[in-house]
């Protein structure tokens, strides 16, 4: 049957290899955003543990939280 599909498909070999490619680098993109967002969020909460709230994360953060959240 492949054998029937290559001469149509010869013309397209690029096309195919290239969405194949993509493909896998989306599939790459959204685990390493999952991940971020694990460590995100496990950071937060030893932070939020260790009793030092959400100010106790970056010092040198230029936006100011207000008070109620420390």
């Amino acid at each position: 049957m492949f054998k029937n599909l290559c001469p149509f498909v010869r013309p397209y070999r690029w096309l195919i290899a290239a969405t194949l490619f993509l493909t896998l680098t989306g599939s790459f993109t959204a685990q390493v955003n999952a991940l971020i967002l694990k460590y995100t969020v496990d950071e937060v909460n030893k932070l939020v543990e260790a009793g030092k709230g959400l100010a106790g994360g970056k010092p040198f953060s230029p936006i100011r939280l207000p008070r109620w959240l420390d």
